[in-house]
């Protein structure tokens, strides 16, 4: 399965961070060969339904995604993409 990160399309309220137990969620996507989001399954979802929701959100917003090179077509057509959302990733993103 290929690992894709999208902590540019999701916008991370900074309750999310206070605490010792951040929410995360975890998608599994499916793309067609023009880059186009056919499929979205929950591998791990974080317990809070905002946060699910704006997950999916950031995943309709970054469609369509680049094609993959072609090393990885087979992988991205038939495997999906593993996509997670952690604040915690999010916010090392920001800070570097």
């Amino acid at each position: 399965m290929g690992y894709l990160s999208l902590i540019g399309f999701y916008n991370l309220p900074l309750t999310y961070l206070e605490g010792t137990n951040p929410p995360k969620a975890r998608l599994v996507i499916f793309i067609n060969k023009e880059g186009l989001i056919v499929e979205q399954e929950w591998e791990v979802q974080s317990g809070n339904p905002a946060f699910d929701a704006s997950c999916k959100r950031a995943i309709v917003r970054a469609s369509p995604l680049p094609i993959p090179p072609p090393r990885l077509e087979w992988e991205a057509y038939n495997e999906g993409f593993l996509v997670e959302f952690d604040p915690t990733l999010a916010q090392k993103a920001q800070t570097h």
